[in-house]
């Protein structure tokens, strides 16, 4: 199985290398004519008049507007990106850097909507024309107003008529007794963990919808105080296609763990607190119904003695109402 995997590793760098040196290529036969500017009153593309820049989309979008918000010169995120197919995955987040999506054979190029949280930064896209068969690598390059910083958002495109053969969808994804944030979900490619202070190993639970796909882990083993990087990769049956899905694992120093002990405690304190104060309450009903049956008792008892009264006084006329008759016979 690992040597597979290496196979695999290999022929996606291949193939990841190949698309940006492609993508490469195209940019610079473009003169970059996908830069997409924008001004501060309008997030109409301003667009060179090559042919090349029709794969560009104006968005009039009235809640696309309302992302482009940020003033910092340096930022370089994304606000928006879409695209004309669906299945991209995962949603989009501005702090997500890597999208995967499996288009038929039939797709040849892909449309994109991307506009920057700075409406004066500049955005190029290379790589969503002359989609080839296999692996395809779309790359966003978002470049700060003041042209200090950059931000690459990457979309792999997979171009196959064989979902399944291109499919590396986990089934399950877990971290054994630790809390993923969020939990797992097929379309959700970043995660979230807290471990131990004395944890240093993790058993990561990886398996693949498809049975013939391969998964790698990395960075489960000799874990270090404070944040580390766990990446699990699943390399699909087709040997070219992949996921990443990334869990930042956080293992607490000896001050968080104490805290984290300390807060445990309260809550157990709390929890037992709580149970005695239902137990107490529960007793305290119990007494209150023996209460009540007792004095329900109690006044059925004096109820029978009531109507027994009430018979034999009764009984007492009776006899003495016969005897006043047989006198006055």
């Amino acid at each position: 199985m690992k040597p597979k995997i290496e196979i695999a590793e290999v022929k996606i760098g291949e193939a990841i290398n190949k698309s940006e040196e492609n993508n490469s290529k195209e940019s610079k036969n473009d003169n970059e004519d996908n830069t997409q500017i924008y001004n501060e009153s309008s997030i109409d593309l301003i667009q060179s008049n090559a042919e090349s820049d029709t794969n560009l989309i104006q968005s009039n979008d009235e809640s696309d507007a309302n992302l482009i918000q940020s003033s910092d010169k340096n930022n370089t995120n994304l606000a928006v990106l879409r695209l004309d197919k669906p299945g991209l995955t995962p949603n989009f987040k501005n702090n997500i850097k890597e999208y995967y999506i499996t288009v038929n054979e039939s797709i040849n190029n892909l449309e994109l909507t991307a506009l920057p949280e700075n409406s004066n930064a500049k955005i190029n896209i290379t790589g969503n024309k002359n989609l080839k068969s296999g692996l395809n690598t779309i790359i966003i390059k978002v470049n700060s107003e003041n042209n200090k910083e950059q931000t690459e958002y990457k979309i792999y495109v997979t171009k196959t008529n064989n979902e399944e053969n291109a499919n590396t969808k986990l089934e399950t994804l877990a971290i054994e007794n630790v809390m993923l944030e969020p939990d797992f979900v097929q379309n959700i490619t970043e995660y979230k963990a807290t471990v131990s202070n004395n944890t240093e190993n993790l058993n990561i639970l990886a398996f693949p919808e498809n049975e013939n796909a391969k998964v790698e882990i990395e960075g489960a083993n000799n874990i270090e105080i404070g944040d580390n990087s766990v990446i699990v990769t699943v390399y699909a049956e087709n040997g070219i296609t992949f996921k990443k899905y990334k869990i930042t694992v956080h293992r607490r120093n000896e001050e968080e763990q104490i805290i984290e002990e300390n807060r445990q405690k309260q809550n157990s304190d709390a929890n037992i607190q709580q149970v005695s104060s239902l137990i107490d309450n529960s007793t305290q009903i119990v007494d209150v119904k023996q209460q009540n049956m007792q004095l329900q008792s109690q006044n059925s008892i004096w109820t029978v003695i009531g109507i027994f009264l009430s018979i034999l006084v009764l009984g007492i006329v009776i006899i003495r109402i016969v005897k006043e008759g047989n006198i006055e016979k």
